[in-house]
C-alpha cells in the first residue's frame, strides 16, 4: 500500500542519535506519521484511495510467543520504522501493511494525525502503571511524552497530578495543560527533590511515570514513591543506572518498564475525536521540507518553546 505522507512529527533524539541500544547513523527518519492513501494492494478491503490515515510503525512477526500472547510490542522480530536496518517515513511515498494503518476521523486533521502515535505511547504508559480514578500521579519530565502522559492521566480520572522538570518553559507548559502542581527541579540531590514532591502532594504519590530516562529522575521517583507504589520508566534510559535498591525492597515498590504500546491507536483516536484529549497545544512548530535541518535543530534544542515539531513532506 502506497501513501503520500504530508505530515510527520519529529522524535527528539540525543546528539548521538541513539534509541536504546540502537545507534542511528545513515537512516531515513520518521515514525510519527499521517498521510493520504494513493494506492492499495489487490487484497486490501479496509482502506480506499483518498483515505486520510495515521500509521502504526510496529510491524510484528505475528507468530512468536509474544505476538501470539497479544504482546506484540515485545516481538523480537518487529519491523519498527526507527532503528536500522528499517527505514522511516520522511519521504513522499512509502508502503505499509493495511493492518497497521488507521483511518482518521473527520474532525482530526492530518497534522493532528501525526500525533496519534506518541499519544498511543502515553496511553500505554498509563495502562501499564494502572493510572486511573483517584490516583495521585507524579510525572518526571515535561517534554512531549511527559505532557502527553499528563493529558492521558487527566482523561483517565487521576485525582492529583504533579509534574517536575529542570526547564522553566516546560513547567509552564505543564501548568497550562492542567497539572495540579509543578516543581522546577533545581537541586541535584534526588532525596531533596523527593521531599519537595511529597510536600506538593501532601503525601507520597501512588504512581510515578519517569519520562526523562535519567538516573536522577529514577532515583527521585523511588525516594518519593508511596510504599507499594509503582515507578515506571517511560523515557529511554542509558544502559546502566545506579538506583536505591534497598528503598525498592523496603517499600515493596513495583518498578516496571514500558516499551511502545499495545492496541492503543483506537483509544488515542477516540480520545482525540471526542475532545477529551486536546493535543493541539503541544504542536508548537511547523516546517516545510526545505527547512528540515532547522526543524531537527528546533526539536533537538527545544528552542523557542518547542514541544512537538511537525514537518510537511510536501513543499507545495
Amino acid at each position: 500500500m502506497i501513501r503520500r505522507p504530508p505530515r510527520s512529527t519529529l522524535f527528539p533524539y540525543t546528539t548521538l542519535f541513539r534509541s536504546g541500544d540502537a545507534k542511528v547513523t545513515s537512516h531515513v527518519f520518521g515514525h510519527e506519521t499521517s498521510g493520504t492513501i494513493v494506492k492499495t494492494g489487490k487484497n486490501v478491503t479496509t482502506l480506499n484511495i483518498g483515505d486520510r490515515v495515521c500509521i502504526d510503525p510496529n510491524i510484528c512477526c505475528a507468530s512468536c510467543f509474544h505476538c501470539r500472547n497479544g504482546e506484540y510490542n515485545l516481538c523480537q522480530y518487529v519491523d519498527f520504522s526507527l532503528p536500522k536496518p528499517y527505514q522511516g517515513h520522511f519521504c513522499k511515498y512509502f508502503t505499509h501493511p493495511a493492518l497497521y494503518v488507521h483511518k482518521l476521523p473527520e474532525n482530526i486533521s492530518l497534522e493532528e494525525g501525526s500525533m496519534v502515535e506518541p499519544l498511543a505511547c502515553a496511553i500505554w504508559a498509563c495502562k501499564r502503571a494502572n493510572v486511573g480514578m483517584g490516583k495521585k500521579i507524579l510525572i518526571c519530565g515535561a517534554g512531549s511524552i511527559g505532557l502527553l502522559c499528563l493529558l492521558a492521566s487527566k482523561a483517565l480520572g487521576s485525582s492529583t497530578i504533579v509534574v517536575t522538570d529542570v526547564k522553566l518553559g516546560r513547567i509552564q507548559s505543564a501548568e497550562k495543560l492542567g497539572a495540579d502542581k509543578v516543581i522546577l527541579v533545581q537541586s541535584r540531590d534526588p532525596q531533596e527533590v523527593a521531599k519537595q514532591i511529597v510536600e506538593a502532594f501532601g503525601c507520597q504519590p501512588d504512581i510515578t511515570l519517569d519520562c526523562t530516562g535519567t538516573e536522577a529522575a529514577a532515583q527521585t521517583a523511588i525516594y518519593a514513591a508511596a510504599p507499594g507504589g509503582v515507578v515506571e520508566i517511560v523515557g529511554m534510559p542509558h544502559k546502566h543506572a545506579n538506583l536505591p535498591i534497598l528503598e525498592i525492597v523496603l517499600k515493596e515498590l513495583n518498578v516496571i518498564g514500558c516499551l511502545r504500546f499495545v492496541h492503543c491507536f483506537s483509544i488515542a483516536l477516540d480520545l482525540m475525536s471526542s475532545g477529551k484529549v486536546d493535543i493541539k497545544p503541544l504542536m508548537t512548530h511547523k516546517f516545510k521540507l526545505h527547512d528540515a535541518e532547522k526543524a531537527f535543530h528546533t526539536s533537538l534544542t527545544g528552542n523557542d518553546g518547542s514541544i512537538k515539531v511537525s514537518l510537511s513532506l510536501i513543499d507545495s
